[in-house]
């Protein structure tokens, strides 16, 4: 949706996420390989309390440490390929 991808939650807890939840999203993103959704922004939404919460790519990945590295590496890294052996 315009850039920014959602990963919809129907949970009780609201008041922190777990690792694999954050790590799905991240893995979502990083699977746009050739950056075809153009996505920017990253977010959840909380279908028990109709709660959006989203993020900045860069400050998603500053968060979780990858604060220095571009999203073209990072999804070249994710898929198995350096920058130089992908394609297209």
């Amino acid at each position: 949706m315009d850039g920014l991808l959602i990963d919809f939650k129907s949970t009780r807890r609201t008041e922190r996420f777990p690792l694999p939840m954050i790590l799905q999203l991240l893995g979502y993103t990083l699977m746009d390989f050739t950056d075809r959704y153009r996505i920017d922004r990253v977010g959840v939404y909380l279908t028990r309390t109709r709660s959006l919460i989203h993020w900045p790519i860069e400050d998603y990945l500053a968060l979780l440490g990858a604060r220095r590295r571009d999203l073209t590496e990072l999804r070249a890294a994710f898929g198995g390929q350096t920058k130089y052996e992908r394609k297209g």
